[in-house]
């Protein structure tokens, strides 16, 4: 491979000639170059945080919560909130057959959490 001097000159020529042009040239890559680092790193960061939260949690569950409602039904209002309540578990207890341990949380709001049935 031969090395062109007249291509190296005038390159060399054309930066020194636009000083200002090849700095801000130069800063948009290096600063694209950090950012992309420094969002590969937070996105990792996030993803071993996550995982370090959910380690030890059981892959098996199923929560069941409350949220608005989409459509209205029978007189109520659409977009109106509701929640589950702790007589709604017998009603999804006869649903679903292959579930053998329900519980029951109460926080800010009520959960209902249930684990399938392992034979």
């Amino acid at each position: 491979m031969r090395i062109d001097l007249d291509r190296w000159e005038e390159i060399f020529i054309t930066i020194t000639r636009n000083k200002t042009r090849s700095l801000l040239t130069a800063f948009g890559v290096f600063w694209g170059i950090f950012m992309l680092v420094a969002l590969m790193g937070g996105g990792q960061g996030l993803q071993d945080m996550m995982s370090a939260n959910f380690k030890g949690f059981a892959t098996n569950s199923v929560f069941f919560g409350s949220n608005k409602t989409s459509e209205a039904y029978k007189g109520f209002r659409k977009g109106r909130y509701w929640d589950m309540e702790f007589n709604d578990v017998p009603k999804e207890e006869t649903h679903a057959d292959n579930i053998c341990v329900w519980n029951q949380i109460v926080g800010v709001s009520q959960k209902v959490s249930a684990k399938p049935y392992r034979k």
